[in-house]
């Protein structure tokens, strides 16, 4: 997907997962791909940075060609995300900035750097909005690997 058009299109994105997991935001619905061996080591250090009774089963990967490349104003609050999990992001290449916006409070800003771990700790996505914005001087790509817990498959499964 082109983050340009902020989660419109597909083909800058990877959804990797446990088979059968779904993952629906921004009018999209993403099916979970077999987690690549690299996802699947970032996913399993997720896991042990939280140390939560289930795992992280999900991955998101953005790339961002530049500094142009965006994510809007937003809560992680999709019906299938389960909100009493963290969400952990891996950055990878050029520093962007990551924006947390709440009514009444001033914005926090936090460079995430090439190779930063950033962890959303339960409320924050009650409470905060975030973004990534345009950051015009930035000419260098990033990518981002972020891991959630989703729960839309069936035990039986």
């Amino acid at each position: 997907m082109h983050l340009r058009c902020m989660v419109s299109c597909t083909e800058k994105n990877g959804f990797y997962g446990e088979e059968g997991l779904k993952y629906t935001f921004a009018n999209n619905t993403f099916t979970a791909k077999k987690p690549v061996p690299i996802a699947k080591k970032y996913e399993d250090y997720a896991n042990s940075l939280i140390q939560m009774e289930k795992e992280l089963n999900f991955c998101v990967v953005n790339e961002y060609r530049d500094g142009l490349d965006k994510i809007g104003l937003h809560k992680d609050n999709e019906r299938d995300l389960n909100s009493l999990y963290p969400i952990v992001s891996f950055s990878f290449g050029a520093t962007r900035d990551i924006i947390f916006k709440r009514k009444g409070f001033e914005n926090v800003s936090i460079p995430l750097e090439n190779g930063s771990v950033l962890i959303m700790y339960p409320p924050t996505n009650d409470f905060w909005y975030h973004e990534m914005p345009i950051r015009k001087r930035v000419k260098e790509p990033r990518i981002s690997l972020t891991f959630r817990r989703i729960e839309n498959k069936k035990e039986s499964d």
